[in-house]
């Protein structure tokens, strides 16, 4: 990845903040293959985010091209059950920071890990499923597929114990369908 490629990319929606000056890391929420999630706060008014840390080191120019162009899809994507992104851009030519909500009660991986180690009632099953698919079936009227569902993109948030909302974050990839059967 050149360096000049590297500063130029910015994607940002109106009124969210656009550097990496604008947040202080809490703690690490998350570890994925090529990422880590951290909690961070925004220094001019104390919200809450999640800052996903996109390593781009070990990436091809394709590949970093492929990984800005999901990251801009999670930020046109707008629906209650589909975790959006509210800007991403490059800190230091190595990473790409992915700004999004926090879920405060963290992946449906983490509580079935913690307080669930016989698996999820069914009645619970049956709403995480439901939710999720709301945000697939939203994806595919969009024409985009998610590429790699897991229970640790399913992401959930509380307030006062009360359960707000069941997303799902991961990565998208946009596909063109031919509607035409072929016989």
């Amino acid at each position: 990845m050149s360096a000049s490629s590297s500063r130029a990319h910015k994607l940002t929606m109106l009124g969210y903040p656009g550097t990496e000056y604008e947040f202080r890391i809490v703690e690490q929420i998350g570890v994925g293959a090529h990422a880590i999630t951290h909690k961070a706060i925004r220094e001019i008014n104390s919200d809450h985010f999640a800052i996903k840390v996109i390593s781009l080191d070990h990436c091809s120019e394709a590949d970093s091209d492929a990984v800005r162009r999901e990251t801009h899809a999670m930020i046109l994507h707008s629906h209650p059950n589909l975790l959006t992104s509210y800007c991403s851009f490059d800190v230091d030519d190595h990473n790409l920071w992915l700004v999004m909500p926090y879920m405060a009660a963290g992946s449906l991986q983490s509580i079935v890990s913690y307080a669930f180690s016989n698996g999820l009632p069914e009645n619970c099953i049956a709403v995480v499923l439901k939710e999720t698919l709301k945000g697939l079936s939203y994806l595919h009227h969009q024409c985009h597929l998610h590429t790699y569902i897991k229970v640790g993109d399913i992401l959930l948030d509380h307030k006062d114990n009360e359960l707000r909302s069941i997303k799902l974050e991961g990565s998208v990839l946009s596909v063109t369908i031919d509607l035409q059967l072929q016989l």
